[in-house]
Order: C-alpha cells, then sequence, then structure tokens
C-alpha cells in the first residue's frame, strides 16, 4: 500500500460532526463556568469535566485556557442575528433617523445583556494575556466599523468619524453595566439615554459643523 495513503488519517462526516459536537459543548460549558466562576478559578480540567470530554481534547481544541476564552468570546459576542448591522436588516437606511436610533439603542442594550458577563471576564483576563488582549481589541474594531456604518449610512452624520467614535464610546458595555446592573436602571429608561446620547451628539455635530461655515 502507497505510504501516503498508510499515513492519511480517517475521516468522515460523521467523525468531524462528532468532533464538532464535542468543541460545541466545551465552549457551551466554558462559557457558563468563565462567568459563574471567573476565568482564574476556571480550570480546563473542570471545563472538560463538564462537558464530558477529556482534558486533552480541551487543548487538542483551544491550544490553551487563554484560547479557549478567547473562543468562546468571538463565537457569543460575534455570532448574533443583529450583527453586522450593514447586513441585520433591523437598521435600515431608509428608516427616520429618531426610529434608526431607537432601534440601534434596542439592538445594543439586548446585545450586552446577553454577554456583558462574559466580556467583564474577557477584560479582566486580558489584562494579564497579550492574545486576549489582541481579540478584545479585534473586537472593538468590529464594533467600531459597524458603527461607522450606522453614522454615515443610517444617520448621515455629518462628520461620520467623530460621531462614530462618541457613539462607539456611550454604546459600549462598560455605561451599560454601570446604569443597568450598578444602579439597577429598566431596559427602557437605558434605552431611552442611549437614543437621547446618540441623538444629542448627531445633532450636535451638525449644528458645529454648520456654524464652521457661516464663519
Amino acid at each position: 500500500m502507497d505510504d501516503d495513503v498508510k499515513r492519511r488519517p480517517y475521516d468522515s462526516p460523521s467523525r468531524r460532526a462528532k468532533s464538532d459536537a464535542t468543541r460545541a459543548r466545551i465552549m457551551h460549558a466554558a462559557a457558563d463556568l468563565f462567568v459563574a466562576q471567573g476565568y482564574a478559578a476556571t480550570s480546563t480540567r473542570t471545563v472538560a469535566a463538564k462537558a464530558g470530554a477529556s482534558e486533552a481534547s480541551v487543548f487538542a481544541n483551544f491550544a490553551s485556557k487563554a484560547g479557549l476564552l478567547s473562543s468562546v468570546i468571538v463565537d457569543r459576542v460575534t455570532t448574533d442575528a443583529d450583527f453586522p448591522l450593514s447586513s441585520a436588516g433591523a437598521v435600515v437606511a431608509g428608516m427616520p433617523r429618531r426610529a434608526a436610533v431607537a432601534a440601534f439603542a434596542r439592538i445594543v442594550r439586548r446585545a450586552h445583556a446577553r454577554t456583558w458577563r462574559l466580556l467583564a471576564v474577557g477584560a479582566a483576563a486580558a489584562a494579564d494575556d497579550a492574545d486576549l488582549a489582541a481579540t478584545m481589541r479585534r473586537g472593538a474594531e468590529r464594533r467600531l466599523l459597524d458603527i461607522r456604518w450606522f453614522a454615515e449610512t443610517v444617520l448621515g452624520a455629518p462628520d461620520s468619524e467623530r460621531v462614530a467614535e462618541s457613539i462607539w464610546a456611550v454604546a459600549a458595555v462598560e455605561p451599560y453595566r454601570h446604569l443597568i446592573i450598578e444602579r439597577v436602571w429598566s431596559d427602557e429608561a437605558y434605552e431611552e439615554w442611549l437614543a437621547r446620547m446618540i441623538l444629542a451628539t448627531v445633532e450636535g455635530t451638525a449644528v458645529s459643523e454648520g456654524e464652521g461655515e457661516v464663519s
């Protein structure tokens, strides 16, 4: 038998499906444990036990605990039907500005409700891990890119870069955590606040641009 044939590992759709299922179970278990216990207190052995897998499977799929957390964050935060805004259909260019901003605030609030705990774990762990820090930065850049599209296409902001960065800041997870979690604001109060902040930014920028032209 040809050596290449003998050395080729056996593969099949069922085997790949089993491997994908194991990976998914590991990520689901890790997400629950990271949120419940924190990054430092969660061991790969505990994740493997909760997932019904071996610890070797954890390392085979993710290389390290930091790699596992990074994959969980990417999966839970970026795999969302509401994003990217440019293709989700929830916020479209034809909507009136105020309606679009209200829809955006609602989308942001829903997203943060799903992910704020995991993002807090990631931010804490990223302080001591360069790879995790890079993952968090890439996520922030993706959000800024999406918001830039929103500012330019939906809001028609005159200074779209400045407006996008301002919206990116007020729509970040930190204000959500401060207001909803720490100050116990209602969902509606948070959405109304965020919408007002965005409209004030856009309309204030438009006024500033107009004043600059007159002078």
